[in-house]
């Protein structure tokens, strides 16, 4: 069985210039494909690669208390300053 394959013709009418392009399925699928999977891939490497308290924040007050006390350290400025 052959394979399958596309041409797509583009012709300009003026010059009477003609431009073939022959695609076959198979791997113009394949490629689409593995286009579309690696940012799917990246985020899952992100989310399993990421520090174990953070996947568990959600369900622990300790660590959000925790969270919390340390992000209003980092942005209260200098000793002394009002807001």
């Amino acid at each position: 069985m052959q394979a399958r394959r596309f041409t797509f013709v583009i012709a300009d009418r003026q010059t009477g210039a003609v431009r073939r392009l022959t695609i076959s399925l198979w791997p113009t699928l394949a490629a689409v494909a593995g286009l579309f999977a690696l940012p799917v891939l990246m985020g899952l490497g992100a989310r399993w690669s990421a520090p174990d308290d953070t996947r568990r924040s959600g369900s622990d007050p300790k660590i959000l208390l925790r969270a919390k006390v340390g992000r209003a350290d980092a942005t209260a400025g200098p000793p002394g300053s009002t807001r």
